[in-house]
């Protein structure tokens, strides 16, 4: 707080860990891990993995609206050896934020992304650069350690 008033921090973080505290909840009753604020952006990601290979992700982006949320799914699977991220990104859309709606439109996602084909997802070739500074078995194993916390979606 700066001179008595919020600053933006402190009304992100009073939306996720007020309005959608229950988020949590609901991730580990079905297996999702929630990544807060990555790079510091005023989202919470629930990540799980995919039967079909790669990482689902669902995108809870805060938009200044108290009963709203911006959602975004994707899908990503990282191949070293070709040093290609194989991506297919969902509509991005602004939904209600209250528990019931966002909750249904969170398991609507999740069934969308894990009916989405491999065949879908569009290749993005320029990585090499990031990932040829690592030996393959380096990279499988920041890979790994990455995903060490993801599960399987769990209805």
């Amino acid at each position: 707080m700066v001179d008595g008033k919020k600053s933006y921090w402190d009304e992100v973080k009073q939306f996720f860990n007020g309005k959608l505290n229950w988020v949590e909840y609901f991730a580990l009753e079905h297996d999702l891990f929630v990544e807060k604020y990555y790079h510091e952006f005023p989202e919470w990601s629930l990540r799980f993995k995919i039967p079909k290979g790669g990482t689902g992700q669902i995108e809870l982006v805060y938009t200044g609206e108290i009963d709203e949320i911006e959602i975004l799914s994707s899908w990503c699977i990282d191949e070293y050896k070709e040093f290609t991220r194989y991506l297919k990104w969902g509509k991005k859309r602004i939904v209600p934020s209250s528990k019931e709606e966002l909750k249904d439109e969170i398991m609507n996602e999740i069934k969308t992304i894990t009916n989405w084909e491999r065949k879908d997802l569009t290749p993005h070739r320029d990585y090499k650069s990031i990932w040829g500074r690592y030996s393959e078995s380096e990279f499988d194993t920041m890979t790994q350690n990455a995903e060490l916390n993801l599960k399987y979606f769990k209805e």
